[in-house]
């Protein structure tokens, strides 16, 4: 009930994912942008031309 009406008040869909699901993605996506990142710094430095 009260995830409904938080879901509610915020305005999002209730997708009926369990705690867990949400902290595997969660984990998923910081990874990913842990690795974009590093991509990120990795091509600037080379396209500065100190390596």
């Amino acid at each position: 009930m009260r995830r409904l009406l938080f879901a509610t008040l915020l305005g999002l869909p209730l997708l009926g994912q369990t705690l867990a699901e949400l902290e595997a993605e969660n984990t998923r996506l910081r990874l990913a942008v842990s690795d974009l990142t590093l991509e990120k710094l990795i091509l600037k430095e080379a396209a500065s031309g100190n390596f």
